[in-house]
Parts: C-alpha cells; structure tokens; sequence
C-alpha cells in the first residue's frame, strides 16, 4: 500500500511514497524541483485531473507565473465548513 508523505487539499495534489524498496526497482529516480519554474520554461505535469480514472501526462511551456497561497492559513473553522 501507498503512503501520504503530505497533501494540499485546496489545490488538489498529494506526494505519496511505498514503504516496500523493490517496489521502485527498475523505475529511475523523480527531481523534484524546488525553484518556481520562469516563463517559457519546459514543464510535465502527471495526475488524474477532473476526476479521471487513468494517469494523465500533459506538457508544454509555462505561460503564466501567478503565486497564490493555498495553505489555509489564517482561516477560521466557519470559512472551511461546506
């Protein structure tokens, strides 16, 4: 079974991981980037998206670089409720 390292509800991504090594033999290695990518940079994106039920690979260049917080942070329990 997979494992949740962490997850952002409001922006719908998880990173997970599988506790057993020889799940990932033969599988190369994922960066992860830490940097925000720039204009016009190369990008992947993988998931499920709209709720689909097989993996989705799109690719393309960054057109637009907009940074929004979507922590949570300085919400009240009132403004999460649905």
């Amino acid at each position: 079974p997979a494992r949740v390292l962490c997850e952002g509800v409001m922006c719908d991504l998880a990173i997970v991981t599988v506790d057993n090594e020889d799940f990932f033999d033969g599988l190369p290695a994922v960066r992860l980037q830490e940097d925000v990518p720039e204009l016009d940079d190369t990008v992947i994106c993988l998931g499920y998206p709209l709720g689909a039920t097989s993996i989705t690979v799109t690719r393309g260049v960054v057109s637009n670089v907009h940074m929004k917080d979507l922590s949570l942070r300085g919400w009240n329990d009132e403004n999460l409720l649905l």
